[in-house]
């Protein structure tokens, strides 16, 4: 049986357009590391909490030192794009692992 075509409704005056491209702020992109993750949400969004383990206090560097996790940014996603991001994120680790192999996930991060 042939699929029947779907009609794509034309773009009226009140249709917002979005054009694809990256643009970069004069001031240029905030960029920042990370090494914890922590994520939570609500009916409507998902927040993801990036932050950085870190020595606390900063200087001292021991066997016996205190880690902290400080963190640097947080984003708020609405579910379709959290599903999206999850999409996108899956097919990358696929191509990265095809050609450098498995990526091991300690225990410590294990669900």
């Amino acid at each position: 049986m042939p699929e029947a075509k779907k009609e794509q409704t034309p773009p009226t005056e009140t249709t917002p357009t979005l054009e694809l491209g990256v643009t970069e702020p004069e001031e240029g992109v905030y960029d920042v590391y990370s090494n914890f993750i922590n994520i939570n949400w609500t009916p409507h969004d998902v927040r993801i909490r990036f932050g950085q383990v870190v020595p606390s206090p900063p200087q001292k560097v021991a066997p016996n030192v205190t880690m902290v996790v400080e963190e640097r940014v947080a984003v708020t996603l609405a579910w379709a794009e959290a599903k999206f991001l999850r999409d996108l994120l899956g097919q990358l680790v696929a191509k990265y692992e095809e050609k450098n192999g498995e990526i091991k996930i300690g225990q410590m991060f294990a669900l």
